[in-house]
């Protein structure tokens, strides 16, 4: 799930509207610019940020996830461990999702959250797009004591470097969050999954020859380094049926590209986060996965059925602008790889 994550206006819109925000403002902290630089350590943008919404704000997944899930269960949200999503199904006005324990349970809605590997997206239709490799690597992780200099508090520096993209602030503990987007074949799990020292030695390198501190913030970095395939859904035509959709990832997961220069976005996409029920993990890495079966409406007085909402879809993604040395790989270019010796 990554070490941390950031979240934008739109994210901090929809804690708001379910009154959890104040929770999360005061576990994170905030961005006020963004400055981008090339390989050879060059700024080329300077951009404020929250001139005219909130800025962003930080926070290591965890704690999020901890907030989040702490405050459902405040509000008698009932949350059960060791459940392994396997199927559901139609049943009378709602549905029944069903456990590898053998257990069921019945709900007015099932809400597939489970990111970019859920199994809910092909419950709504068959035919749903399959997640594509869009030939990344995300790495990230926390530089203890690095010795080159970090960005004051409240910025985030970006790299364009030579060979991958890299992405660091300041956090409250004077460490460093840092993360990395490599180009690279996809891994299998147990390529992912190798000792620190050989993931710090692999990322450092992509950058070795660049004039950025990246490198030095790799190699200043003790701790776990965090580091996952990264997929993405082109378009999905159908978002929900009667009694299932789908949300976040699940339903609109995009490919991890740089910035873009110019022209830069007023708005960064959000987060999603959503605390449900544990369901298969993903093929490609042992990271949880959740979906949710939620009663939306009492029993005891069921109001009319809302209107049906129109499935959306997306118009065909085409190439973007980028810094030379990056092409859109959910179009028609590629990216160069970064060969890996695999242990």
């Amino acid at each position: 799930m990554g070490a941390f994550v950031t979240i934008a206006a739109n994210g901090q819109d929809a804690l708001r509207a379910i009154d959890a925000d104040q929770l999360v403002l005061a576990a994170s902290f905030s961005g006020s610019r963004l400055r981008i630089f090339d390989s050879a350590g060059t700024q080329v943008a300077d951009l404020p940020l929250g001139r005219d919404h909130p800025a962003p704000r930080t926070i290591p997944r965890a704690a999020l996830s901890r907030i989040l899930r702490e405050e459902a269960m405040r509000r008698g949200v009932r949350i059960e461990y060791g459940k392994q999503f396997t199927t559901a199904e139609a049943s009378g006005a709602g549905v029944r999702t069903f456990f590898a324990d053998g257990s069921y349970a019945d709900a007015d809605l099932l809400i597939g959250a489970g990111g970019i590997h859920s199994p809910v997206r092909t419950l709504i239709d068959l035919d749903a797009p399959a997640p594509r490799y869009t030939g990344l690597i995300i790495a990230c992780g926390y530089a203890d004591n690095p010795t080159v200099t970090t960005p004051e508090a409240g910025s985030y520096d970006m790299i364009h470097g030579s060979r991958a993209f890299f992405g660091h602030t300041t956090g409250p503990d004077r460490r460093g969050w840092w993360f990395a987007r490599i180009p690279s074949p996809e891994l299998a799990t147990a390529d992912l999954d190798v000792p620190t020292a050989q993931w710090r030695d692999r990322l450092a390198d992509a950058f070795a020859a660049d004039s950025t501190p990246a490198a030095e913030l790799i190699r200043a970095t003790s701790g776990p380094i965090t580091t996952t395939n990264a997929y993405d859904i082109p378009a999905l035509p159908v978002l929900h049926n009667d009694s299932m959709t789908v949300i976040g990832d699940a339903a609109h997961a995009t490919s991890p590209l740089p910035p873009r220069v110019p022209p830069w976005p007023s708005r960064m996409p959000s987060s999603s986060p959503s605390v449900c029920a544990t369901s298969p993990a993903s093929p490609k890495r042992s990271l949880p996965s959740y979906s949710c079966a939620v009663n939306v409406l009492s029993a005891s007085s069921k109001p009319e059925p809302a209107p049906a909402i129109p499935a959306r879809r997306r118009p065909a993604r085409g190439k973007v602008a980028l810094l030379p040395g990056y092409t859109d790989t959910t179009s028609t270019g590629t990216r160069p790889s970064i060969p890996w010796t695999t242990h």
